[in-house]
């Protein structure tokens, strides 16, 4: 995936010891995704609409306490 528009939202701590966190927002330029197996086992691109019917898709997004659930919150009021 190429991106632009790279943007540093905010941080949290990494639970090992003396690591952080950053979270950023970026514009995907394609949707091209290339996973390294032994750290993602996959990957899917969301509508805004999608992830607001969460339900359907199986999952519950992240809380709004951690950095992911922050940068989805920004990312569905944009």
């Amino acid at each position: 995936m190429q991106a632009r528009s790279i943007r540093y939202h905010s941080s949290q701590p990494w639970p090992f010891p003396g690591l952080i966190m950053m979270g950023f927002l970026i514009e995907a330029m394609d949707t091209a995704l290339t996973l390294d197996s032994e750290e993602i086992a996959e990957a899917r691109w969301f509508t805004r609409e999608e992830i607001a019917g969460h339900d359907a898709l199986g999952f519950d997004p992240p809380s709004p306490n951690m950095l992911a659930g922050q940068l989805l919150k920004v990312w569905i009021e944009q």
